[in-house]
């Protein structure tokens, strides 16, 4: 049967063949090439295509598919390389992305084909405060950004797959709206179960035990919107929380609330957030105005640990159990407690107090500085006469034996007198960025977190216990039922029309993508909301399977119900045209099976000459007996072509598809395309 021909695989080339057996469905397109239209409308002088060499290339390609007898299998060894020297990103031989190459194929079509010759450099148009609320005003404007595109980019390419969607910005402070309107050749729709960050988050309150808490947030959502989601369920303001990462019983970072969420705290991580007296005023802010601040308990440096315990054997057990450690925490302390002034102290304006003293903290472990054997020079001995070269050497050692000493009793100072960093340079007891570490009295460690009792009498005193131990979960029955709702449509899959509603979801800029407010002048994490104002005739919808965030990338291999027949889009489409239906027949499947390292590309196209549906897995092509089987996990790109009585792409069609007939094509050599785009180019 005609057009029932695979394409060899030419070494990891799958995502091109896939994408091919799509792309030449269309039966518009196709008969365009065949018919030798391409030669007509071939653009040599555009700066942007590739002087004909894709649309040669391709062109070929088909008159071999679709010659008479017709081939099992072609081998696209010349359009592989014609891609290859026009993007070197598909030169090679390694796996790639079919939707990107789609996309290349697509506009490489286009600028090649392109009507116009000499592209005019037209600015995009926006919207204004007055058109904001003028529905005729937008149509407008939308009419303008489809002639400016029309007289950029005129192709068969625009004429079958270019739609047009508006995109509506909502500044969140001076509520300034932006209304856009952009073309596009692919509709790229997310799924909705994609965009959920889970975590389980530690809560540490003032006057209570320590908690648990299951977090389900946007995945490009802030830690300010991490806080907030607590705030709801303990209760507790969050500008008066601070959170922070554990690490070893220390605080390895803190979070800032412009932050991404899902982007620092990783699988890993044990974030845990603190409920704290009053608002903390020296974090990240953009305000001046300081009037507390908060501390930690202990440093990101690696600060040596006290022990709670004090004897020797409780200490070697507290080293192999590090339960005996209490959690870091935060204390506030005001101006006045911390003694701490902006810059400087009274009495010392030259002494930056934000900045840690330059004090060690333990006896100097320098081989040098203890007057022993350094560098493979031998000691210099103090009772013998030695050569001008060898006293200089010994007086070297005498001082840094002496240096020795000093650091020695000033670290044994500093262990005696824990406030000696204070006295030393007249500084305060506690500096920003400073920890505070608590030396516990064994008998008063054992009263708090003991678990016993103290002075073994029950009847009068009862220890307490290490509630930061075994925390119990904050039931939230609320969040339990979205997530049993959520496994629920996993596991029976979920709509094309459940990715549709999510496209036109109303949704928060992240972090990584504000939009500059030009009333405000400044970049805001605005609302931004899609909808479909004018659709093409075939339209390609892109499932957005892969997501990124932070470091870490995911495919979502939920299954995707999509109609073969029928997907009706007529409620979805705000601009519709005259004599045009908003219904949508399938032709086309491109599926992706495997992980994000690589995995295989298969695809099902519905062949226009026998109205047939086939499977295409590279050089193997084989009739699909029930369609409702090519509805699974993998499909990755759908084509979909518009429900209509006549010719898709304008009256000029009608002729070429009726002068259309598959004749015999004399096969073409390789080398001669090669040969051809080598001496175009």
């Amino acid at each position: 049967m005609v057009g029932q021909t695979g394409l060899n695989n030419l070494g990891n080339t799958c995502y091109m063949n896939s994408a091919l057996q799509c792309i030449r469905s269309v039966e518009e397109l196709t008969k365009y090439f065949l018919a030798n239209e391409h030669d007509e409308e071939m653009n040599y002088d555009n700066p942007l295509g590739h002087n004909g060499v894709i649309a040669r290339a391709y062109g070929h390609l088909l008159k071999q598919i679709y010659k008479i007898p017709p081939p099992s299998t072609v081998a696209p060894r010349s359009f592989k390389d014609a891609v290859g020297r026009c993007a070197p990103q598909f030169s090679g031989w390694g796996q790639q992305d079919t939707q990107e190459f789609l996309g290349f194929l697509l506009d490489g079509l286009q600028e090649d084909l392109n009507r116009i010759k000499k592209k005019p450099y037209i600015p995009k148009p926006d919207s204004t405060d007055e058109m904001v609320n003028d529905q005729e005003a937008i149509r407008e404007l939308a009419a303008q950004v489809w002639d400016i595109h029309k007289q950029r980019d005129d192709s068969i390419i625009s004429d079958l797959f270019t739609g047009l969607y508006k995109s509506t910005l909502v500044c969140p402070e001076c509520s300034k709206v932006s209304i856009t309107f952009d073309p596009f050749t692919n509709l790229t729709l997310p799924l909705p179960i994609q965009n959920v960050w889970s975590r389980k988050v530690k809560f540490f309150p003032l006057n209570d035990a320590p908690v648990f808490l299951n977090v389900e947030i946007d995945k490009t959502a802030s830690i300010k919107s991490l806080k907030d989601f607590i705030s709801v369920r303990v209760g507790v303001p969050s500008e008066r929380m601070i959170g922070a990462e554990e690490y070893r019983d220390k605080f390895f970072k803190i979070y800032e609330d412009d932050q991404q969420a899902s982007g620092e705290i990783t699988r890993d991580d044990i974030p845990a957030f603190f409920e704290v007296e009053s608002q903390p005023t020296n974090t990240k802010s953009k305000t001046k105005k300081k009037a507390k601040s908060y501390l930690s308990s202990y440093d990101k440096e690696d600060i040596p640990r006290l022990n709670p315990r004090s004897n020797k054997e409780s200490r070697i057990q507290s080293a192999k159990n590090s339960e005996n450690i209490s959690p870091p925490h935060f204390i506030m302390l005001t101006p006045e407690e911390s003694d701490y002034f902006p810059g400087s102290m009274p009495g010392n304006p030259g002494l930056d107090i934000n900045k840690a003293p330059n004090l060690p903290l333990r006896p100097q472990k320098d081989p040098k500085l203890r007057g022993g054997k350094s560098g493979g020079k031998k000691k210099v001995k103090g009772h013998k006469t030695y050569s001008k070269k060898g006293t200089k050497r010994w007086k070297q050692q005498q001082q840094q034996q002496q240096a020795a000493r000093q650091s020695y009793k000033r670290n044994s100072y500093l262990d005696e007198d824990p406030e000696w960093g204070s006295k030393v340079d007249g500084g305060p007891l506690v500096r920003l960025g400073e920890g505070i570490l608590v030396d516990w009295d064994p008998a008063a460690w054992d009263v708090v977190f003991g678990g016993q009792e103290a002075g073994g009498n029950a009847r009068t005193t009862a220890t307490g216990s290490p509630t930061f131990l075994n925390l119990d979960v904050l039931k939230d029955p609320q969040l339990e039922a979205k997530s049993q709702a959520r496994k629920n449509r996993a596991n029976r899959g979920i709509s094309l029309d459940d990715c549709l509603k999510e496209f036109e979801k109303d949704e928060i800029l992240s972090e990584d993508d504000k939009w500059y407010c030009p009333r405000c002048k400044e970049h805001r994490r605005a609302a931004k909301k899609f909808d479909l104002w004018k659709t093409p005739d075939i339209l390609i919808v892109h499932l957005k399977r892969f997501s990124s965030s932070g470091t870490r990338r995911d495919k979502i291999d939920v299954t995707v119900d999509f109609p073969i027949e029928g997907l009706d889009i007529t409620q979805r489409v705000l601009e519709k045209e005259d004599g045009k239906q908003e219904i949508y027949d399938l032709i086309a499947i491109d599926d992706h099976m495997g992980g994000l390292g690589g995995g295989h590309y298969t695809a099902f196209a519905k062949n226009f000459v026998d109205k047939e549906w086939y499977k295409f897995e590279d050089s193997f092509a084989s009739p699909v007996k029930n369609p409702a089987s090519m509805i699974t996990s993998h499909a990755y790109l759908l084509f979909y072509r518009r429900r209509s009585d006549r010719v898709l792409g304008g009256t000029r069609f009608e002729d070429i598809v009726r002068r259309f007939d598959p004749a015999d094509e004399e096969d073409d050599d390789d080398a001669a395309v090669n040969s051809q785009g080598s001496e175009s180019r």
